[in-house]
């Protein structure tokens, strides 16, 4: 009880605070600060919001429950590197040439989120706790401060406060990376504000302890893996609300569009017939591509709605630039905004049939075209316990073979594989932007002990 009395606390703090603009140039165009929240490996049918019948999740149902929420929002890759470079620029991450978990970068000649608000007057701060993401990678284009994580793999220099990955180390914590928002933005609010932070605590590589109000829950399930991950989301959802409520009681930062998402979900035990489908990287199921999306701004007249229509990360970039007003886009972006949806001026809007994700982490190598109802998927990788060409259900749980729907919908899966050759044309393969130091076979190992390697 106590809990859902905080959260009643929280929203309702949110929405009586006085209003007062960050600065000169919020006030003349009127044009909200946007924190981007991605939290790694956050499945939506975890959340309270998206129907798990536990207590897991009251402070970010909450915020659901007074914004908008996409039911079914597809993320572009299974894997966090190219999902993100993606995200951050509304291309696809074939056309970035980020594929595989060597050291490939987010090259400068692709225009980020970052650097459009940037132009348009926005102080633009970048916290990850993500390796996968530290600036080597080229995700701190147009950041005004980007903090990246203090965890290097061997092969990186290591710069003052930072530390070589191994066993012992542990990733920055939410806590942690919102406090180094917070410390940010109280040093340097002169302006509107576009925050892009990305917590790690779901990812279930990650090793940290809960706080001890929550340590009793979900003891009914009884794998240990599938109980941490539950406590962590629990964990997760909590720190979010306490960082809301703090930002929405700074003086000029009532008028925030917060947005809360996933770079993509986590297989759990979804797929028991599958080798390492409990993680992510290595399918394009619903599990590992679905992801939530939501819309909180308290300070604006949004109604609170849920979304039916099937929406693309690849869509934020355009969304989040029509929200605050800004006409400019970076070039030949692949994605559209969902403005209309959000402000209620219309119920669809016109978007491809079919959505397209890749994956080609560690030796797989997977394209899936996905419908309102199906997933057809080539795997070119000769994964075990998979045909080569599937078509699985998105209202069952898919497990390869043993749901495999191609034999039973052959004109179906005939149709969706036309309209992939179609796809690849369009949107060919990129060229790879190579770090600039190869990374040694010290690295290979460490990334395989984080979780990312196989």
């Amino acid at each position: 009880m106590k809990h859902k009395i905080a959260v009643t606390v929280f929203l309702a703090t949110a929405l009586t605070l006085a209003c007062s603009s960050c600065s000169d140039l919020a006030k003349e165009k009127n044009r909200p600060n946007v924190v981007l929240i991605l939290v790694d490996a956050l499945r939506p049918d975890k959340l309270g919001c998206y129907g798990f019948r536990d207590d897991i999740s009251p402070e970010i149902d909450e915020m659901a429950r007074n914004g908008v929420l996409f039911k079914n929002a597809v993320s572009q890759c299974s894997w966090t590197r190219p999902s993100v470079g993606s995200i951050l620029t509304s291309l696809y991450p074939r056309t970035l040439g980020l594929y595989t978990k060597a050291c490939e970068i987010l090259d400068d000649r692709f225009t980020t989120i970052a650097e459009v608000l940037k132009s348009g007057g926005y102080l633009t701060i970048g916290i990850t706790a993500n390796p996968n993401m530290n600036k080597v990678y080229g995700f701190d284009q147009g950041f005004d401060h980007y903090v990246e994580s203090d965890i290097v793999w061997e092969g990186m220099r290591a710069k003052p406060g930072q530390t070589k990955y191994s066993a012992t180390t542990q990733l920055k914590s939410a806590p942690e990376v919102f406090r180094i928002a917070t410390n940010i933005l109280d040093g340097d609010s002169h302006r509107p504000f576009f925050m892009f932070l990305h917590l790690m605590d779901t990812h279930t590589r990650m090793v940290s302890e809960p706080s001890p109000e929550f340590r009793s829950m979900f003891e009914e399930y009884r794998r240990d893996q599938e109980r941490s991950y539950y406590l962590k989301v629990r964990q997760a959802s909590y720190e979010i609300g306490q960082f809301v409520q703090t930002l929405l009681s700074k003086p000029g930062c009532e008028n925030t569009l917060l947005v809360i998402s996933s770079d993509h979900g986590e297989g759990l035990y979804d797929h028991p017939n599958l080798p390492d489908s409990y993680w992510h990287g290595y399918l394009l199921y619903d599990s590992q591509v679905k992801v939530p999306l939501i819309f909180y701004h308290p300070a604006a007249s949004l109604q609170p709605r849920q979304i039916d229509q099937d929406v693309r990360l690849i869509d934020l970039v355009p969304t989040i630039l029509d929200y605050v007003k800004i006409s400019k886009r970076p070039p030949h972006i692949a994605g559209k905004s969902l403005l209309p949806l959000i402000n209620g001026t219309r119920d669809s809007i016109d978007l491809p049939e079919y959505f397209v994700a890749e994956t080609r982490s560690n030796k797989n190598n997977k394209v899936a075209v996905i419908s309102k109802y199906l997933i057809y998927i080539e795997n070119r990788d000769n994964y075990p316990g998979v045909n080569p060409r599937e078509l699985q259900s998105r209202y069952r749980r898919q497990n390869g073979k043993r749901t495999d729907l191609i034999k039973q919908k052959p004109d179906v899966a005939a149709r969706m594989e036309r309209f992939l050759k179609e796809w690849e044309r369009k949107y060919p393969e990129a060229k790879i932007t190579p770090c600039k130091k190869k990374a040694s076979p010290e690295t290979l190992e460490q990334l395989k002990s984080l979780g990312y390697l196989k």
